[in-house]
């Protein structure tokens, strides 16, 4: 008598792109239509994945789907049972890796519409197709959300911010309690419209972030501010130098309204910074001289790459008697065996000096300069007052036309929009630069006309310190002649104070 057959090994596969109010109707619903297609096929018994709120388009991992093809390579499942293909995939690449797995494994696919066989060239070109539709269909809901944002962006100015935003703040849904900006009935028409406003202490925070970083601080500093005093993201995380960085550039907190990285209009929220405050951080991010390596934005002392080295600056011999000819190199830090810091040459191996007793010797040189009498020359070059005027009165025309061409670009061409936006954001950064650079005044800000210069220079953050003394002087650390004892010769430290200081 034959052995009965062995019973199949079944698992479904439930998948849902958005469940905001987490009720997960959706998924509930094909969970029953999928079992009751395995209970009519005699199976009672089977394993579930499940990826709810979860699409299979925006390259986020769906880790049940992970999960599931790591069973199905380890040979633990016969069939995989779903309510549609496009529950399993929406792009090409992944369901031509799901084919190959299954003829692999020979796995059966069974869905709610129909059974797919995998292992026939008319089932995978069945596949293709049902996935080409899924895939063309994602595209066109891509396309409907583009125009719907820019839309929004452009004509309207409404805020359409999927979470709220680090410095504003809403009423929340009274039903949910979640953030929202617009409520719209079942024909998508808005029926409600929420009042954003300035978050009372976030808004503040990030106002001061601006100043500072306008005036010197660096982003990682920001960060690690925030950091330390437990301010946290509207999600509740701590902050990244990108996050940071991110967050300085959006043009929101200048209540600007941008669309496909161009400034389009005022928006309908207040301001936290003035335009002109959001311009000058957003160059200075964007500015390909200041971005630094992950060693750089890490410095921790006053001097790292900053001082230079003054052996290399005169060319030098090494023991093998070849000449080096001069050379511009910045010195690093090092710790020695006393556990003292030093600043060191890593090029020539001839400068190593107390790194403690350097900084002391230029901070007492910027606290000398900036305490003189003439240290408010230092603020800012003269502007022509006409030029300066005109200046302003051209940027405010730009910023009204940009408001007036709103509803334009909001229908025209994008060829056109890309051109017409550029060319008026390209002429306002011209004249922020102009009105705003180079003048020094954010930088030496609370420190020239102090009472105490040398306690408001030392209580500023590192990376503000460091860009006072970069913007003063390019220090430079000499040799020493031979002598006996631990002796440190301050007058081997150089301030070099650069031109007109």
């Amino acid at each position: 008598m034959a052995a009965p057959p062995a019973p199949v090994r079944a698992a479904m596969y439930l998948r849902q792109s958005k469940d905001a109010d987490g009720n997960e109707v959706a998924v509930s619903r094909q969970r029953q239509e999928n079992s009751a297609l395995l209970r009519a096929r005699g199976i009672t018994t089977w394993g579930e994945y499940c990826d709810n709120d979860r699409s299979a388009t925006n390259g986020k991992p769906r880790l049940d789907y992970q999960r599931l093809l790591a069973d199905i390579s380890a040979g633990r499942w016969d069939l995989v049972v779903t309510w549609d293909l496009d529950r399993l995939h929406r792009q090409p690449i992944e369901l031509e890796h799901f084919m190959k797995l299954a003829d692999d494994k020979r796995l059966a696919l069974a869905t709610v519409s129909g059974d797919v066989n995998l292992a026939t060239d008319n089932g995978r070109l069945f596949a293709r197709i049902k996935g080409a539709v899924a895939m063309a269909e994602v595209e066109r809901k891509s396309a409907r959300q583009k125009a719907a944002s820019k839309q929004m962006a452009v004509e309207d100015g409404r805020p359409w911010w999927p979470s709220r935003p680090f410095g504003y703040d809403a009423d929340p849904d009274p039903n949910t309690g979640a953030w929202w900006t617009v409520r719209r009935d079942s024909r998508k028409r808005i029926i409600a419209v929420n009042e954003i406003r300035k978050h009372p202490t976030e808004a503040k925070l990030l106002a001061e972030a601006y100043r500072k970083f306008n005036a010197g601080s660096t982003i990682y500093s920001l960060a690690k501010f925030w950091n330390d005093e437990g301010i946290t993201s509207p999600r509740g995380n701590r902050w990244t130098g990108a996050a940071v960085r991110a967050l300085l550039v959006s043009a929101r907190n200048a209540g600007l309204r941008e669309y496909d990285g161009q400034v389009v209009g005022k928006g309908t929220w207040p301001a936290i910074v003035e335009p002109e405050v959001w311009e000058q951080a957003r160059r200075k991010v964007k500015d390909p001289t200041r971005r630094t390596s992950p060693q750089a934005s890490g410095r921790k002392y006053l001097l790292s790459g900053i001082a230079r080295c003054g052996v290399c600056a005169e060319g030098w011999q090494d023991k093998r008697g070849v000449s080096h000819e001069p050379a511009d190199v910045a010195l690093g830090t090092s710790i020695n065996s006393r556990g003292v810091r030093l600043y060191v040459c890593t090029h020539c191996h001839r400068i190593a000096r107390n790194g403690e007793k350097v900084d002391q010797v230029i901070i007492a040189a910027v606290v000398r300069r900036l305490s003189r009498d003439d240290a408010a020359d230092l603020l800012r070059p003269p502007i022509d007052p006409v030029d300066a005027a005109a200046l302003g009165e051209e940027r405010r025309a730009l910023r009204d036309k940009l408001g007036e061409l709103g509803k334009e670009f909001a229908t025209a061409p994008p060829e056109f929009t890309r051109a017409a936006l550029a060319e008026i954001n390209g002429r306002l950064a011209e004249i922020g630069q102009a009105l705003e650079d180079p003048g020094k005044a954010q930088i030496f800000e609370d420190v020239i006309g102090a009472k105490d210069v040398r306690k408001a220079f030392t209580g500023l953050d590192l990376g503000r310190r460091r860009t006072i003394v970069a913007a003063l002087m390019t220090p430079r650390v000499n040799p020493v002649g031979k002598r006996t004892g631990p002796v440190f010769d301050a007058d081997a430290i150089e301030p070099g104070w650069k031109e007109d200081l």
